[in-house]
């Protein structure tokens, strides 16, 4: 083996996010060059995830035809740190707990609480306890955060980048880009999401840029867990 080439086909930021340590992982602790399937390519829901996670990171070499010997990870041995589970199931010594991203972030100002209600993936389970979200949502505001802001992302048109709900007289924040997205999220002192990309890219800049997470999740929902978020789950 003289290459590493990543097959995902989910397309999603965290399916992609998940992988972001390992260019420079097999670099580092095996000397191989690190590329993407081209099927992996083609299957990103939004181009710009390839931008964020893999043309922006020093370690990746580019697209590759070649037989894929890597990713489609679909069990995690200690649903503790994700990371450091698909490092070792790709033969790696486990040296990383977070994402990691390359981008640096640009202040916005002051976001005292931003809410992504977003989910593509499991955006019809929460549909379906939209009375308990609410609930939930109600009990978080409850802490009388002086400016209350939500993500709009008004150029992507999907049903599933709509909020599932807004608050009354709640401020938006326009995204127009994944980069502006990092932005609003490393701005803000409390971010409060679903199980989405949206979440994990929330916990890559977490502890450089000090804010709280909390994470709403189906009550079915066996995941993987990060420290440092506070995880609720749907009745």
């Amino acid at each position: 083996m003289d290459k590493i080439i990543l097959i995902e086909n989910f397309g999603g930021l965290g399916d992609n996010l998940q992988f972001s340590t390992l260019p420079e992982e097999f670099k580092e602790q095996k000397n191989l060059d690190f590329y993407i399937h081209n099927s992996t390519y083609e299957s990103l829901r939004n181009k710009e995830i390839f931008t964020l996670v893999w043309e922006m990171n020093p370690y990746f070499k580019g697209i590759s035809d070649e037989s894929p010997n890597a990713g489609r990870v679909h069990r995690y041995p200690t649903k503790e740190n994700m990371i450091c589970d698909i490092e070792q199931l790709h033969g790696l010594e486990c040296k990383n707990n977070n994402f990691k991203l390359y981008y640096e972030p640009k202040n916005i100002g002051d976001v005292d609480i931003l809410f992504d209600l977003t989910s593509t993936s499991l955006r019809n389970d929460y549909i379906n306890s939209f009375d308990n979200l609410k609930l939930i949502i109600d009990e978080i505001l409850s802490n009388n955060y002086s400016n209350v802001n939500f993500v709009d992302f008004k150029k992507l048109n999907s049903e599933n980048y709509l909020q599932l709900f807004e608050i009354p007289n709640s401020k938006k924040i326009e995204i127009n880009s994944i980069f502006e997205y990092c932005d609003a999220i490393s701005s803000c002192r409390n971010f409060v999401g679903l199980q989405s990309g949206g979440s994990h890219l929330a916990k890559t800049y977490q502890k450089k840029y000090n804010y709280n997470i909390t994470l709403i999740e189906p009550s079915w929902f066996d995941g993987w867990r990060f420290g440092d978020i506070n995880y609720l789950k749907l009745n």
